[in-house]
């Protein structure tokens, strides 16, 4: 009270010291609000004597900015004219040679516009909708108005934040209508996952955007549209990125949104030749062509542990399986009898078709990716769904993928999430709880982010999650551990979190499901489309349907040969019916030789030899372990009913697809692939002297023409396995297919060459022609002492 006293004595010291209030300053919120009314009109006039100035295009474009802005965002779009500043609603006046985006978002998407200007600037003119676009109901109502008139190359788009509050069922029945509305353009559609939210009572939910960034993602899944999941490359640095308590971002956080978003857009754009990132053409267009523009589609099924004599046309004497679907195919395009993985194992097989790089360069010495695993692809590692997006194709991964994901698993509780009992387990509210926060959020690090716009599949279906996957969340939230019985009938090796009641013969049928309504949609789109559809079969668990168990009348390893086949057939049956057949490379091949446990010494009784004339099984260095069917279709350019015997590996596909795209792989991409394309159209001669194999403990095996060098004794795969006698193998395939004649002992100048060949590829990191690379990690020559048994090192089945 005394201090209210002195009010007026301090205000009449601070006048008389010069300090008086500012005349004009309001006395109370009427007079506040005239001044502010004033000054809106003062800046009004400013902005609208500004715009007379200028050309009559952009004078409609601010008038547009002036109906669409609002009272919020106008008055700083204004005043950033006026003081000669750029900001998001720029005019963009069109390079007609370049092709249009358009971004259509929130304030999220306004912040990060101008950085995707910047990193696009000469290769897109890049527009954005004259509004902060809100929810759904609102891009209904005005989608038509940003869209406007012209034609656009690219739409980038996203609501989710203004929607947070929407009805999952009203949201997703409402981006449905937005992309049937956006999709009339023409344009080439990308959805941006909605970026997190902070938990702040009465205004956010973290919760809120995961729910809706999963329904989104379905409505995507449903169009093929891709997703460029700015959620995923946001979260892994959202506490230093993401304003306290606040949706949007600092500048760092502004600039990784704009940069990823630019990258995901210029690898939509790529296939114009200004934007692609290989510019050298090479010369076979009018071979390629053969009078057609148009890119063919490409489809690769790739088999697991499908042995090289499980084919019938690979082992027709004693071979006892039908296989009619896969044989129909070699007749109609090229059977190459001299095709490997560039691994006995599954992991390293599918880093090195994907990438044209040898996994042993990478962290991956030997074995397998590891359960829970990290990614063992770099995220800025070409592969063939990288290559063919810059093309301009449509991407997808439908089925086993096994190279590891970034999992979201809480670092505090790790060992609760990991935990695998044997028998049978129940699963603890601990259990559930930290399932729930790992699964209710995204996978960072899988096939989405390494060039497929879609995925559907499980990461190894005999180990968990045990559930399905698509593009990067769980299909339902895995609750308890698997039911017993499934160890115990070999259905599955580790366990861990499960969807309730999961089974896995389901599995291949799904995915064959999957696979044929991605290419029905693919082929009704003007873009070229590329399936990878790594199958989960015929590796264990040997998870036969009923209709096809007894049908082989040899054991339940053949049934699943056969329903194996079957899909094949169901896949090529769908490129049939959709038209695409005839213009859709189809490659079939396996990722590693047959298991040694699947009942071999049972079915060689009947007649039927896994590995045909070959020696060894899957995991070894011997042949058996990675040659494996290899079979390329391609009508009208390949020969039907062609048998090449040249060396080729899994890794020679990204350079025969760039060659097919009439492009070049940078140095550092496709360091050890060779273009098939020169076989494929009849030549009979090496594109690659070379081929180095490894088995499942990193053993390697070195080819040069037929000499065959191994750099240790025995298999090199599950336990010691034949001569010991000598530390290592030299054989001629030529005389010796079966591996049987070890030829080191007598020929010590050629081994001693091997050896030197073998550390010229590893020093050189690259096998191809070109500038020397590095290799990820110092590369193991070869392992040394104790032969263990590396299926117990390595957690059972790979």
């Amino acid at each position: 009270m005394r201090r209210l006293l002195y009010l007026p004595i301090l205000l009449f010291a601070l006048s008389a010291s010069g300090f008086a209030l500012e005349q004009g300053e309001p006395t109370n919120a009427e007079e506040a609000a005239a001044q502010k009314a004033k000054a809106a009109a003062e800046l009004d006039a400013k902005y609208q004597a500004w715009v007379e100035t200028l050309t009559p295009e952009r004078q409609a474009w601010e008038r547009v900015l002036q109906s669409e802005l609002g009272g919020f965002y106008l008055p700083i779009h204004q005043r950033q004219k006026l003081a000669g500043q750029s900001n998001a609603w720029d005019y963009v006046e069109d390079d007609p040679t370049l092709p249009r985006v358009l971004l259509i978002g929130d304030s999220v998407s306004r912040a990060y516009t101008e950085t995707v200007r910047r990193e696009l600037a000469g290769k897109a003119n890049v527009h954005r909708a004259p509004a902060n676009c809100g929810p759904t109901s609102t891009g209904l109502k005005k989608i038509d108005v940003w869209m406007g008139d012209g034609k656009w190359d690219i739409i980038h788009f996203n609501f989710g934040i203004h929607d947070r509050n929407t009805p999952i069922a009203d949201y997703a029945d409402r981006l449905e209508q937005l992309v049937q509305r956006m999709k009339q353009t023409g344009a080439t559609l990308i959805w941006a996952s909605t970026t997190p939210l902070p938990d702040v009572p009465g205004q956010y939910t973290a919760e809120s955007i995961i729910e809706r960034n999963a329904a989104a993602a379905k409505v995507m899944a449903e169009h093929n549209i891709a997703i460029d999941d700015l959620f995923a490359a946001i979260t892994p640095q959202i506490d230093e990125l993401q304003n306290r308590n606040d949706c949007h971002f600092n500048s760092p956080g502004n600039a990784l949104l704009g940069e990823t978003v630019a990258r995901f857009i210029e690898q939509r754009l790529a296939y114009r030749n200004d934007l692609s990132y290989y510019a050298e053409p090479k010369t076979l267009t009018a071979a390629i062509a053969d009078g057609s523009t148009q890119k063919p589609n490409i489809v690769i099924l790739y088999a697991d542990d499908l042995g090289y004599g499980d084919v019938q046309c690979y082992n027709p004497e004693r071979g006892k399986i039908p296989t009619p679907h896969i044989d129909k195919l070699a007749s109609q395009g090229m059977r190459f009898t001299d095709g490997h993985s560039s691994s006995g194992v599954c992991s390293p097989s599918r880093y090195t078709l994907l990438t044209g790089r040898y996994h042993w360069r990478t962290r991956l010495q030997s074995g397998i990716v590891p359960l829970w695993g990290s990614p063992l692809i770099a995220p800025d590692r070409v592969t063939i769904g990288t290559l063919a997006k810059q093309h301009g194709y449509r991407t997808a991964c439908v089925g086993k993928w096994h190279l590891g994901w970034q999992w979201p698993i809480p670092s505090d509780r790790s060992k609760v999430f990991k935990e695998k009992p044997k028998g049978q387990a129940v699963a603890t509210d601990a259990h559930r709880e930290v399932w729930r926060e790992t699964f209710s959020q995204p996978i960072a690090g899988g096939p989405t982010t390494r060039g497929f716009d879609v995925y559907f599949g499980t990461d190894v279906p005999n180990h968990p999650p045990f559930c399905f996957i698509e593009n990067d969340r769980t299909v339902g939230i895995p609750s308890e551990f698997l039911d017993a019985e499934l160890f115990k009938n070999n259905q599955a090796s580790v366990q861990g979190p499960a969807l309730e009641d999961w089974t896995l013969e389901p599995i291949l049928p799904a995915l064959a499901d999957r696979a044929v309504k991605w290419i029905a949609d693919s082929a009704a789109y003007e873009e070229p489309f590329l399936l990878y559809m790594p199958f989960t079969s015929p590796h264990t668990p040997l998870s036969v349907n009923d209709a096809w168990k007894g049908k082989s009348q040899l054991n339940l390893y053949a049934d699943f040969v056969m329903e194996t086949d079957a899909v094949v057939g169901r896949v090529l049956d769908s490129l049939d019916a959709s038209g695409a057949a005839d213009n859709t490379i189809v490659v079939f091949t396996s990722d590693n030789g047959c298991a040694p446990y699947i009942g071999v010494g049972d079915l060689e009784k009947k007649g039927h030899y896994p590995s045909g004339p070959l020696r060894g099984y899957k995991a070894d260095a011997w042949e058996g372990g990675h040659r494996v069917p290899f079979i390329v279709r391609w009508p009208g350019k390949v020969k039907p009913g062609s048998v090449c015997d040249q060396l080729v590996q899994q890794a020679d596909l990204i350079a025969t697809f760039a060659d097919v795209l009439e492009t070049k792989l940078p140095d550092n991409s496709g360091e050890d692939s060779f273009s098939l394309v020169p076989l494929l159209f009849g030549e009979d001669r090496p594109v690659r002297e070379t081929a180095v194999n490894c088995s499942i403990r990193g053993i390697p095996s070195v080819r040069q023409g037929n000499w065959k060098y191994i750099a240790a004794p025995g298999s090199g795969g599950w336990g010691k396995g034949g001569d010991q006698s000598q530390p290592e193998q030299f054989y001629d395939l030529s005389k010796d297919l079966g591996e049987t004649q070890n030829l080191a002992a007598a020929m010590p100048e050629k081994v001693a060459e091997m050896k030197a060949l073998l550390e010229k590829l590893i020093t050189d990191g690259r096998s191809t022609p070109g500038k020397k690379q590095n290799n990820d990690i110092k590369v193991t020559r070869h392992l040394t002492g104790r032969v263990a048994d590396a299926k117990t090192q390595s957690g059972g089945n790979q």
